[in-house]
């Protein structure tokens, strides 16, 4: 009997979107053993569904330094085919351990470049891809799960490495989608209408043009009650509820899903993403997909976007009057993330890299 092939994931500071990513991972190859080292968010309420699919190794813990050592070890001990860094820093500390050559192939999703983000200088955005670049030269494998992070990974390896493209997918579990022929123009005369984000409370989500909106909202006469899913930052929460948004905290999975599934629309204030797994959780839900028009969205082909927060308040009431369009573009995202192309694209890559580890000196 041939002994199943073994996956290593290694994430630190694992927060809710990624721990998803990784189970969905799990899920899509289960012929392969997947294992997981990681340090946890305290935030994430992920860690219980993807403790379901893979078998977890001790806790990443200590330094930088030793995190990296705990990943040789852990190489070393659990011989895996397949060694699978996510973001940052774990993908930083697959690929440093991947130096000692020929113990593992080595994969890595960067689940968002640390440089994409808007809340630093210029200079740590440069250190930030000065730092990818060096650690692009291992010739290590990069598995993008967005259009915006094929098109940087490939600017970074500069044939050093190949790039793949597996999708994100996203499921609702027992959350009930929105019925298509719901509320339109009836719906501000019905009821007040539901608008909802939801992520953690850290500046990439700007919470503070969430909270503007829903001042702007009102000030409009928008007859509206908003709701931030999620929890994070003490100071962001407050800012939301001088608004008066409602913030429901950190909740799990199930209960954050079943919460979005009660609003009419979706509005993604991002600053800056790679590819939001809340976007598809909206749209399998059947609620319109407001998004902050940035690279990624771009990336991922949405076109109903907005740029400043007149324009989202004019993009609201758009899609009262016209929520089929809204609706039509949230299923075209969904059929370019469908879970049987990322599990085919997935189970040949991990072959790939387990049949070169295999056949390397």
């Amino acid at each position: 009997m041939t002994a199943r092939l073994i996956v290593l994931h290694v994430a630190d500071n694992l927060g809710s979107g990624v721990a998803s990513v990784i189970r969905d991972y799990a899920l899509a190859t289960p012929e392969f053993r997947h294992l997981l080292l990681a340090g946890w968010d305290e935030s994430c309420s992920m860690k219980v569904d993807l403790l379901r699919e893979v078998d977890q190794l001790p806790d990443l813990h200590g330094g930088r330094r030793a995190r990296i050592q705990q990943v040789c070890e852990a190489v070393v001990t659990t011989k895996p085919d397949v060694l699978h860094g996510h973001s940052s820093y774990g993908g930083a500390y697959a690929r440093l351990a991947g130096l000692r050559g020929g113990l593992a192939a080595i994969a890595f999703t960067p689940h968002g470049y640390a440089f994409y983000r808007r809340d630093v200088s210029r200079a740590h955005r440069m250190l930030y891809w000065t730092a990818e670049r060096i650690l692009t030269l291992g010739g290590a494998t990069t598995i993008a799960c967005s259009p915006i992070e094929v098109e940087t990974a490939t600017r970074l390896a500069h044939g050093r490495g190949r790039v793949h493209y597996v999708p994100n997918t996203a499921s609702i579990g027992q959350a009930r989608p929105r019925d298509r022929r719901g509320p339109q123009k009836a719906i501000l005369r019905s009821h007040r209408l539901r608008i909802c984000m939801a992520g953690r409370l850290v500046s990439q989500k700007a919470p503070q043009d969430f909270a503007a909106i829903a001042t702007r909202a009102a000030r409009a006469g928008l007859h509206a009650d908003f709701t931030w899913i999620g929890g994070g930052n003490a100071d962001y929460e407050r800012v939301l509820a001088r608004s008066g948004v409602r913030v429901t905290g950190w909740i799990n999975r199930d209960q954050a899903l079943r919460e979005m599934s009660e609003h009419d629309l979706y509005i993604h204030t991002s600053l800056w993403e790679s590819g939001p797994i809340s976007l598809l959780e909206a749209a399998h839900l059947g609620i319109p997909v407001l998004p902050r028009e940035i690279a990624a969205i771009r990336g991922l082909g949405m076109t109903k976007t907005w740029s400043s927060l007149d324009e989202c308040i004019k993009m609201i009431r758009t899609a009262v009057e016209d929520r089929e369009q809204f609706l039509n573009e949230g299923e075209k995202l969904l059929r370019r993330h469908l879970p049987s192309e990322q599990r085919q694209a997935l189970r040949k890559i991990y072959r790939q890299l387990a049949a070169n580890k295999t056949s390397s000196p």
